[in-house]
């Protein structure tokens, strides 16, 4: 059986190599494209959308062909899994672009929510902090709870109680917030598993599990 053929989406900045390498030791067959011609002509089992920086910018980035593209994969049952940045673009809007065109940028929309600042004395959140599973999904089998992951970011969605995909929260200064959330075929961490160490990795290897269950 061949390895899932998994595109990393390289829209921004990034740790590339740390992602395909992570994917490479999940199991899955890791291909980074840089643009949405070349994530429609790999025509991919999943994607895999990586990446720290701004919002706006990773959305021009993107654009709305590769926008397309990627809500039509998930339409047809493709796992897509956002990792840091890439958890926020899954949500409807973000005002971290407030700060640079006086008004929000509008994100993929395959999650409902708002990606906000979080209130902290201290940003960006940069480290090693818990998280704290709130239910049981396939992202996160086998991660404890209070398991320390790896995050850097100064955005994030609040955490709302009566939000279902949301599988586990961590919390920086005042804000708690989704740390993962799971919508099949929708996956996110806030936090970055290709550099979670083992237990990062479990996670990478969850969603390959999925991706090939979608394939079956």
């Amino acid at each position: 059986m061949r390895p899932p053929r998994i595109a990393i989406f390289k829209y921004g900045v990034g740790n590339i190599y740390s992602i395909s390498s992570g994917v490479r030791r999940a199991g899955g067959e890791p291909i980074v494209v840089t643009s949405p011609e070349e994530l429609e002509a790999v025509d991919p089992d999943a994607v895999i959308l990586p990446g720290v920086g701004c919002f706006d910018a990773a959305m021009r980035r993107i654009g709305e062909r590769g926008a397309e593209a990627i809500r039509r994969m998930v339409g047809e049952g493709r796992p897509l899994l956002g990792i840091c940045l890439g958890l926020q673009l899954l949500y409807e809007w973000s005002e971290e672009s407030l700060d640079y065109s006086g008004r929000p940028t509008r994100g993929l929309g395959l999650l409902k929510g708002v990606v906000k600042r979080m209130k902290a004395r201290k940003l960006p959140h940069i480290g090693w902090t818990r998280i704290h599973v709130v239910r049981r999904c396939t992202l996160l089998r086998g991660v404890e709870d209070n398991t320390y992951m790896y995050f850097i970011h100064s955005y994030a969605v609040p955490y709302n109680e009566g939000d279902e995909t949301v599988c586990a929260t961590a919390r920086h200064g005042e804000t708690v917030f989704a740390a993962a959330v799971e919508k099949p075929p929708v996956y996110a961490t806030q936090f970055h598993p290709e550099k979670s160490s083992r237990e990062g990795l479990k996670v990478l290897r969850n969603f390959i599990e999925a991706v090939r269950a979608s394939t079956r």
